[in-house]
């Protein structure tokens, strides 16, 4: 039965790419433009919990709220938070980030949030430009 377990067991890559497919609407896409960031094609159409910079490959997701999707599967955070982190996917988990900066989304506010920070390989940025 423990063997069962174990096979069924998703990588914390899988669990991220899963959080990431249901939160699509909420993902911010920007790109420099003449040294300033500008909104790509796709703008979030939710609350805003995600900021990815093509450019770079970079994208900050709102701790908080992964924190509470992930607990509300039944994962372990800090567990999944170890793998990304070992796998070079998770670069700060403590970053702060103004999701909406250098966008008319930031509301002209400054307010920084707790975010993860992760790099982005080829495949991910695929799937994180998708359209809703």
């Amino acid at each position: 039965m423990r063997g069962d377990v174990a096979s069924n067991a998703m990588s914390a890559r899988m669990i991220l790419g899963e959080y990431l497919n249901e939160h699509i609407g909420e993902r911010l896409i920007v790109t420099k433009i003449n040294a300033g960031m500008s909104a790509s094609n796709m703008r979030p159409n939710r609350a805003l919990t995600q900021h990815y910079e093509k450019d770079s490959k970079t994208l900050w997701i709102a701790r908080s709220h992964l924190k509470a999707w992930i607990e509300k599967r039944h994962h372990s955070f800090n567990d999944i938070k170890k793998e990304l982190f070992a796998d070079g996917v998770l670069l700060n988990p403590d970053d702060k980030k103004t999701l909406g900066a250098g966008t008319d989304l930031s509301g002209g506010a400054k307010m920084q949030i707790r975010c993860w920070k992760l790099k982005v390989d080829d495949e991910m940025d695929k799937s994180l430009q998708q359209e809703v």
